[in-house]
């Protein structure tokens, strides 16, 4: 859907010159424990056989440990080989098998390497968030694409109470 107004819209996009300097990711010991506590026991373990329960039960004793792999891996721009492996696995889609189109796909990949970018993620969001445009709406936490059409429609209106104005919506199906 394409909306056409005439200028003058204030998007308010945001200023780059107000952002606040950039400082180094270092991962924290706390956040990487509360993140081991709270991993699911029942997900799969990865190629490197690190289960979500031994991370969760042993968090204490383990996050010094993966705390200095991760920040030496921020520092160096390097990730150890181990985490980024992953291995295949098929899966039933349906109940009874009867060729192989009746698999799908599944990766199973290391549980310490997606607590590791489970803990840049939450970084780089808290970067971005203030630099994206107010009217992204894909991709984003709390928004919808009835938020989208709810917008366009509340600018619309907005922009119809001049007088003579117009808009013309343009939808491709």
């Amino acid at each position: 859907m394409a909306v056409v107004v005439s200028p003058g819209l204030d998007r308010s996009a945001p200023n780059l010159s107000d952002t606040p300097p950039l400082t180094p990711l270092t991962i924290k010991e706390e956040e990487e424990n509360r993140l081991f506590k709270r991993l699911n026991t029942r997900k799969a373990t990865g190629p490197d056989s690190v289960s979500p329960s031994l991370l969760k039960h042993c968090a204490n004793q383990l996050s010094p440990a993966f705390t200095d792999i991760f920040n030496t891996s921020l520092e160096t721009c390097h990730v150890p080989a181990c985490f980024k492996t992953s291995a295949i696995v098929p899966a039933p889609k349906k109940t009874k098998i009867r060729g192989l189109n009746d698999y799908r796909p599944v990766t199973l990949t290391s549980v310490v390497m997606k607590s590791f970018e489970r803990l840049v993620l939450s970084y780089l969001k808290d970067i971005t968030d203030p630099l994206l445009d107010p009217l992204q709406f894909a991709y984003r936490a709390n928004r919808s694409v009835d938020d989208a059409v709810n917008m366009a429609l509340y600018f619309i209106l907005q922009h119809l109470d001049s007088p003579g104005s117009y808009a013309r919506i343009l939808c491709g199906l």
